[in-house]
């Protein structure tokens, strides 16, 4: 004050060992002779304020050392010049750009020319708050390499204008590790599917060889007996007898195996009555109660999806005679306008499902996950329902559009 000029301060006193900020503006009060005689002083207590410029100080650095440290591309875009105002050292090193090259470019340098129009929509739409986040996004690296990100964005007002904040994230590993998978999924697919399609060739030669081939020779060796037994009619022939008989026996089995290997009533009349063909085969077999019923128009499916349905069908009858000492088993096949779905039901002591994946017992576990598959390559689904005394409902629905 010996200046006499007025002070205009901040000043920080320690109160009960805790900060206090006043705002001083101290005045000379002067005599009729320009001396000072005294002090006019008015405080303010800004201490609140202070604790809020530290607060803010503090915030601001945790988030520029959280935005500089992020692993992620972050950039602020004036939404009316489409500069970038802001990058961080990760969109530099996604880029290849320095901050001084980015900050001079607008975000369409970055875009390839085949994609622009549609990110000139994006943009506009993650302005007007349409989308937040997208996935599978192209952009050139200063290299010319096309590189992919996912971004989310956000609109929110920064330095006196209207930005977009956007955090770009790199999938370009993600996504091509993604596309092999699926290659590698549709490759095995297509091997699943040349190996059914290789076991129905084969089952077709053997069902042929036993029909054409080992039937026709056992039936001409009957015959053959027939006519001995016929010209020896007055001595005893009992033997003879016998062996004619297990020919019949045998010629009969071998007829049934080649129609289960070659379901002729498949190829000739659809999937309708050769399911209910090898039911009723079946159930006099096993000596069990089954039920069949269908609903909807049935149209011919394409060949290899009736195969594959029969297949499946055979599969899971199979594991009910096998393996859940069922009485009764019931099976409905429906169809609808875009789909066939197939219902296997009996009431025999069911199992547990461990997440989902069948193990009643080793045989039929491989049994059902064959079914699995066989769906699957379909594109169709597989539902199980089952518990222990509790019975089973397998239900599998295709689409009819591998017609």
């Amino acid at each position: 004050m010996e200046s006499g000029k007025i002070e205009d301060i901040e000043e920080r006193y320690i109160q009960n060992g805790r900060d206090l900020w006043v705002h001083t503006v101290k005045t000379p009060v002067k005599d009729e002779k320009g001396n000072i005689v005294g002090v006019l002083g008015i405080f303010w207590d800004i201490t609140d304020r202070k604790r809020a410029e530290e607060a803010l100080r503090e915030s601001e650095e945790r988030y520029g050392c959280l935005v500089n440290s992020s692993p992620d591309g972050i950039v602020a875009t004036d939404v009316q010049t489409r500069q970038f105002m802001f990058v961080n050292p990760s969109m530099c090193s996604l880029t290849g750009y320095s901050e001084q090259e980015l900050l001079g470019i607008k975000p369409e340098v970055l875009t390839p020319e085949w994609f622009r129009e549609e990110a000139r929509v994006l943009y506009r739409r993650f302005v007007a708050g349409e989308v937040t986040t997208t996935s599978d996004v192209p952009f050139l690296t200063k290299k010319g390499e096309t590189r992919w990100v996912q971004i989310t964005a956000a609109r929110t007002k920064m330095y006196g204008c209207q930005i977009l904040i956007g955090l770009l994230r790199d999938v370009t590993l993600t996504r091509s590790q993604e596309r092999l998978v699926a290659q590698q999924k549709a490759n095995l697919e297509k091997l699943s599917q040349r190996l059914i399609e290789v076991q129905e060739k084969d089952r077709q030669f053997l069902a042929r060889e036993l029909h054409d081939t080992v039937a026709q020779e056992l039936a001409a060796a009957k015959i053959t007996i027939e006519n001995a037994l016929i010209s020896h009619s007055g001595s005893d022939d009992s033997s003879l007898q016998h062996v004619s008989t297990g020919l019949s026996s045998i010629i009969g089995k071998l007829r049934d195996i080649s129609s289960e290997l070659r379901p002729e009533v498949l190829e000739s009349l659809g999937l309708r009555e050769a399911l209910q063909w090898y039911l009723k085969t079946t159930s006099k077999r096993h000596h069990r109660t089954c039920k069949f019923s269908s609903w909807g128009d049935e149209a011919r499916l394409a060949p290899h999806c009736e195969i594959s349905m029969y297949r499946i069908f055979q599969e899971l009858v199979s594991n009910v005679h096998k393996h859940t000492d069922a009485t009764l088993v019931e099976v409905i096949l429906g169809y609808t306008g875009d789909s066939v779905s197939l219902e296997v039901r009996d009431n025999g002591k069911g199992f547990c499902l461990e997440e989902g994946i069948p193990y009643p017992s080793h045989d039929s576990g491989i049994g059902l996950i064959n079914v699995r598959e066989r769906v699957a390559l379909l594109r169709g689904t597989f539902e199980i329902n089952t518990a222990p005394g509790a019975g089973t409902v397998v239900l599998i629905t295709v689409p009819r559009s591998h017609e």
